[in-house]
């Protein structure tokens, strides 16, 4: 099957679904680094600083705030959580508020700096950190909150399964993985890269 073969399957597909196939099949972008690179590019734009800034004030959402309960219910103490693709910190703080302790990671430098800014504004202790879930080690969460669409960041799939045992190894026996795909309808600011 050729690489226009494989796009013409996906033509009756919605927007995002045809950008993931590109990513997956297009012999222009050689590595997933490249098109990490450019998706974190895309994240460090002031349009895009001020949207997830706007969108922190909505907390979790539905199923989001459901599966944070349970969990809650079901750890003791003072259960911790990472936030993986926190963003501005939108489930962060939510996650707070509930009584987790945070530890919220984005590959975006510039959203980092935009999260600790509003941390510092409304006195939260959130940590936030510029990196990866790689980079974490030493480290045992009780909640795992995957932001909603972060695995569809995830261009190849041995990335997205090495993403996921890594996730294995930050969680301990009664660990609660968190991770849904982006459900919300997209909008034409939408575009893989």
């Amino acid at each position: 099957m050729t690489f226009g073969t494989t796009l013409g399957l996906f033509k009756k597909i919605p927007r995002r679904l045809r950008q993931v196939a590109e990513a997956l099949f297009s012999p222009a972008i050689a590595s997933s680094d490249r098109l990490l690179s450019k998706m974190t590019e895309r994240y460090s734009t002031p349009t895009e600083l001020d949207f997830y800034e706007q969108y922190v004030s909505q907390g979790l959402e539905g199923e989001e705030l459901h599966a944070a309960f349970e969990a809650f219910k079901i750890l003791q103490g003072s259960p911790t959580a990472l936030v993986v693709g926190c963003g501005a910190g939108r489930e962060a703080f939510a996650l707070e508020k509930m009584g987790y302790k945070v530890l919220a990671v984005d590959t975006s430098q510039s959203m980092i700096l935009r999260a600790q800014s509003i941390a510092q504004r409304i006195k939260s202790r959130v940590t936030f950190k510029h990196s990866d879930v790689s980079s974490l080690s030493n480290v045992n969460f009780d909640f795992l909150f995957v932001s909603p669409g972060i695995i569809n960041h995830i261009p190849i799939p041995v990335k997205r399964i090495e993403f996921l045992k890594k996730l294995h190894q930050l969680g301990n026996q009664k660990s609660v993985l968190f991770c849904l795909p982006n459900i919300r309808e997209l909008t034409p600011r939408d575009r893989l890269y």
